[in-house]
């Protein structure tokens, strides 16, 4: 609200030069909107009598800035408390307001570092942070991803009480101290490949095969996935066994990789052994493959998942390598943690 005298007929009112939209209430009140770009100034309203200019300066009060990149702990484990995050002091802020997507965290603070305490429920989210001031917020920060990791359950000793003899022995057995498992499924697809065609990891129609499949880490994201996890196990589903036999020195390798797309060339660095080499049977419905070694993925590369098997009697050249796939995930479940399952639609032959 602007006061003063002779105000019929202003045409124009401005803040510091900036001008503003307003309204003549009357020849002595002015209502008028701060511009955006109004910086700290005079107040000039112009009238046909000419133009006049406050005495004293007119105090703009900005947004606090964007908010930086949040620093802290990205993963953590239920239960635990005071882990600390922070992100630069931010211009014009004179408090931050920090958001967590997740359940059963406590945030601590409002300051530009806090402490949050995860309690024995709470699960992975994006935490959040923007300055404020009494002109409102600023931009909010870039989400940050934190992974809550789940505790084991409780372990029970048997027998719970015993009486024994001196020198004698006494077995004790735990159960229990299992981690739980988060199931995610990437895809709904139901089609499947023929009974001679590829792409088909048990595909022994031409004897032996190769394939590589790129899982991509927005897709394990979008799922729900988010973080750095041990992979212990993969499955491929199986709608029919038809003729397939034996695969001869069946073997399964991963690795993390930056690429988002597969060429003619297969891969060839970077990949862990997980399973195999060994004889394997396919069978209809879900075929698991436990790993003798977890697989580390580092919760932001893609993921390359190989497989292959050579059924040539003659040990010679493997007759048919696929190299070119137009290959589409029909369906994706990831167990959180302990025991990640892949799974894909197929025939096997």
């Amino acid at each position: 609200m602007i006061t003063g005298t002779n105000f019929t007929g202003a045409t124009n009112v401005s803040f510091n030069i900036a001008s503003a939209s307003f309204v003549v209430n009357s020849s002595t009140q002015i209502t008028a909107t701060v511009p955006l770009t109004a910086t700290t100034g005079s107040i000039s309203v112009t009238t046909p009598g000419g133009t006049a200019t406050s005495v004293t300066p007119f105090t703009v009060n900005l947004l606090p800035s964007a908010a930086g990149t949040i620093t802290g702990t990205s993963t953590v484990c239920q239960g635990v408390s005071g882990v600390s995050y922070s992100v630069v002091s931010i211009s014009g802020a004179n408090s931050y307001v920090w958001e967590y997507t997740g359940t059963g965290a406590t945030i601590n603070g409002t300051a530009n570092s806090i402490t949050i305490d995860f309690s024995s429920g709470a699960t992975s989210g994006n935490l959040t942070v923007k300055g404020h001031n009494d002109c409102g917020d600023g931009t909010v920060s870039a989400d940050y991803s934190i992974t809550v990791n789940t505790l084991p359950s409780g372990i029970t000793i048997s027998p719970s009480s015993a009486t024994i003899c001196k020198n004698n022995i006494q077995q004790l057995t735990a159960s229990g101290g299992v981690l739980n498992t988060q199931s995610s499924s990437i895809g709904s697809g139901t089609s499947y490949n023929t009974s001679t065609g590829y792409p088909a990891p048990y595909g022994a129609y031409y004897e032996s095969a190769k394939h590589q499949i790129l899982i991509l880490a927005s897709e394990l994201n979008s799922a729900g996935i988010s973080g750095s996890h041990d992979i212990t196990s993969l499955a491929f589903n199986v709608a029919n066994v038809n003729a397939s036999g034996i695969h001869t020195d069946f073997t399964i390798r991963l690795a993390n990789t930056s690429l988002t797309a597969l060429t003619t060339n297969f891969v060839t660095t970077g990949f862990t052994t997980v399973y195999g080499p060994t004889d394997y049977q396919p069978v209809t419905g879900s075929n698991v493959h436990s790993f003798t070694t977890p697989f580390a993925w580092d919760g932001t590369s893609n993921i390359i998942v190989e497989t292959c098997f050579s059924n040539d009697p003659t040990g010679g050249a493997v007759p048919y390598i696929l190299k070119t796939l137009p290959f589409i995930i029909q369906q994706l479940v990831l167990q959180v943690y302990h025991g990640h399952v892949l799974i894909m639609l197929m025939n096997a032959h």
